[in-house]
């Protein structure tokens, strides 16, 4: 069971993944082009911009908490985003290796109305 803050800290994250996926949201809605979201929590912070670098250009790296990240992989299907999330971790060990990753990945096709729920 959630307390009133750990509620109120989960609903402030899924405003800022709300937020920065609406181009996702608009592109799969209109051209029917899926993506996932990868949560990554980690021991030690992430380098966003060194992960971000080792990303395809419309991929895009979000920033939710000193441990906590989430990066979308567009252009992803049922099929493939879990190797993408695979491959994700691979690239997170080369950037770090000394980190310790949790990573948690949904398709776009699993939100419930385009709710994030991870």
């Amino acid at each position: 069971m959630f307390t009133l803050f750990q509620k109120l800290r989960k609903d402030e994250l899924s405003r800022i993944i709300v937020d920065n996926i609406e181009d996702y949201i608009y592109r799969e809605e209109r051209y029917k082009s899926d993506f996932s979201l990868v949560a990554i929590y980690s021991k030690d912070r992430v380098n966003l911009d060194s992960l971000q670098d080792m990303l395809r250009k419309t991929d895009k790296c979000i920033y939710l908490s000193e441990n906590l990240s989430c990066v979308v992989l567009d252009a992803t299907s049922n099929e493939s985003y879990i190797k993408a999330a695979e491959n994700l971790n691979v690239i997170l060990k080369n950037i770090d290796y000394k980190n310790i990753y949790f990573l948690s990945a949904v398709e776009s096709k699993d939100f419930e109305e385009n709710e994030v729920n991870m």
